[in-house]
Order: C-alpha cells, then structure tokens, then sequence
C-alpha cells in the first residue's frame, strides 16, 4: 500500500458561526475553536478482545480510519446562541460515519445545501440523478439546537477512512 504523510485539514477556515451576541465578528473572536485528527489503532489480544486507541497521525494508508473532534470553547460571558459547525471533508478521506447526530447533516454538492445522506441525490451527465452514498460527500455541519452556556465547551466529532 501507498503510504500517505498526513497533514491537518484546515477546516479553520470552512467552520461557520454565527452568535446572537453584539456582532459575529466581534463573537468570533470570543469563541475559541480547535480541531484534532488521530489514527485509530485496533489491537485483538490474545483471548479475542479488542482495544481501540487513537494517536496523531503521521503517516496513513488507505483504508486507515481517522477520527476528526471539532471543539469550541465560548470564552465570553455571555451564551451563544445560533451556533453552527460547518467542515469539508478532505478529498483524501471519504466520510464514515457520526455518533453526534443532534443538528447534523451532511452535503454533496460542496456545501451550497444540507440534508440527510438518504435524502440527497448527485447529479449524472446524460441521465438522471443518483442517490448519494457516502464517497459523495464534500461536507459535514452540525446546528446546535441550544446555545452554548458562557464558558462552556462544545464537542463533535466524525469518522472518515483514508482513500
């Protein structure tokens, strides 16, 4: 297999908020956000039991799963309502799967819409759409549904494998 450096994704600059605060410049620059990419490593001992782990990746191969965490931290001291996460998905990693499923949804056409992976269609030269499947998509977003309390921390996180 091809071993792959891996390096962050910048999503930095994908992640949309928006606050109810005095304006979204000046909330964004209250609220921290962070992200963290590792590897996950499964190790079967010797009675058959399984041990997951995860580490910061250096090198991958395909078929590595990556387990993506997404924080914010609202540093103000006032809550922050309207809050939305909105990441790429990077063009080496297919999306796998969420356990965060309040507000989720996905896109695949780039991020200009969102929706349920069952619900989309892909469009098809010379014929007619196409049900989306997970290699489709280009972006994942999360609307949290209540706001995010003063110094409070809000985590998400998604599942991807390396093509």
């Amino acid at each position: 297999m091809k071993r792959k450096k891996f390096r962050l994704p910048r999503f930095g600059l994908g992640v949309a908020a928006m606050f109810a605060l005095a304006s979204p410049v000046q909330a964004f620059q209250r609220v921290e956000f962070s992200q963290n990419v590792e590897v996950e490593t499964v190790v079967t001992g010797a009675e058959g039991q399984r041990k997951i782990s995860f580490a910061a990746p250096e090198t991958v191969v395909p078929g590595d799963r990556l387990r993506f965490t997404l924080q914010l931290d609202n540093r103000t001291s006032e809550s922050a309502a309207g809050l939305k996460f909105v990441n790429p998905i990077p063009p080496e990693v297919r999306f796998a799967s969420t356990d965060d499923l309040a507000g989720f949804s996905i896109s695949v056409d780039g991020g200009k819409t969102y929706g349920n992976l069952a619900e989309l269609t892909v469009p098809v030269a010379g014929a007619g759409p196409r049900a989306a499947g997970a290699d489709d998509v280009t972006h994942v977003q999360w609307v949290l549904p209540e706001p995010l309390a003063a110094g409070a921390v809000k985590k998400v996180t998604f599942f991807g494998i390396v093509r």
